[in-house]
């Protein structure tokens, strides 16, 4: 009879330690969050500029309105300092080109767009975060004309960029989806521009875009973080 009593005690301790292990198991803090500061990505770029005009051509205003969507591609680089704040630097590029069906005439429309800016972090959760961002950068323009009777003409110029925008990021893992909108502030060169071809020899060709302009960019890719 003695052991059933030493029987019950034994299997008191027994589970009493095994309590023990599984609240000192749950108590263990988790592995941290691998900090991943720096990022690179991809993105597809669609931006939104006023229609380019010249004397020597005019494209049929039934069809082409004030402003024309160049699609392009992009890449970029951010570095978070501090969790609330992100460096980027960025380079992107649009291409757009319009045909005259009657008169044979195009227009061939290519810029790059370069800048530096600083994101804000307003809101963060699992799935993602989303951001206000600033910054300046330059902008290079080449526009090819090509006329129907065979004149042909190349004009290069460009242009001073201030940007807002929003920022979202999806997926805090390695891999993120961006998606961004931007509102660029443009202020033309009209001293610097280069000319070349027949189709403006004979006078002063002038810049084919107002001093002040306004382009909305808006992009959507994917990002690596390391």
């Amino acid at each position: 009879m003695a052991r059933a009593p030493r029987l019950v005690l034994s299997r008191l301790g027994l589970l009493l330690l095994l309590c023990c292990g599984a609240s000192v198991a749950n108590a263990a803090p988790a592995a941290p969050r691998p900090d991943r500061r720096f990022l690179v990505g991809v993105e597809g770029v669609a931006i939104l500029t006023p229609a380019v005009h010249i004397p020597q051509l005019r494209l049929d205003s039934r069809f082409i309105g004030e402003s024309t969507n160049l699609g392009g591609v992009g890449a970029l680089g951010r570095w978070s300092p501090i969790d609330r704040i992100a460096l980027e630097i960025a380079v992107r590029s649009g291409s757009l080109r319009l045909r005259e069906l009657a008169r044979g005439d195009v227009i061939s429309q290519d810029l790059v767009m370069a800048d530096a800016g600083v994101l804000l972090y307003l809101a963060r959760g699992e799935l993602g975060r989303l951001a206000i961002d600033g910054g300046f950068g330059g902008i290079g323009h080449q526009l090819r004309y090509e006329l129907g009777d065979g004149r042909r003409g190349l004009q290069r110029f460009g242009a001073f960029s201030a940007r807002v925008g929003l920022d979202l990021e999806l997926g805090l893992g390695r891999l993120a989806l961006l998606v961004s909108l931007r509102a660029h502030g443009v202020i033309n060169d009209h001293r610097r521009v280069v000319t070349q071809g027949a189709l403006f020899a004979a006078q002063q060709a002038p810049l084919p875009v107002t001093t002040f302009q306004t382009y909305v960019v808006g992009a959507a890719g994917v990002a690596y973080r390391f």
